[in-house]
């Protein structure tokens, strides 16, 4: 899920706003990761502060929110 962000942050680096993450992650969704389980969730999130507030807001949002 991360490697997937990852790849998501490298395609929209200036961020793509605050609760899209849900709506852009299929198009980077890793088939792998339903090979474990027949899972019929819906990723919402990262799972990982860090990078959820990287992919919503980019570096600069990050960089306030660090410095404060």
């Amino acid at each position: 899920m991360w490697k997937s962000t990852f790849n998501m942050i490298s395609q929209y680096p200036l961020g793509l706003g605050i609760d899209i993450f849900q709506f852009i992650y299929p198009q980077f969704n890793d088939p792998k990761l339903w090979e474990y389980d027949n899972i019929t969730a819906r990723i919402d999130k990262p799972h990982n502060q860090i990078l959820e507030l990287y992919s919503a807001t980019g570096p600069f949002g990050v960089v306030i929110f660090y410095s404060f």
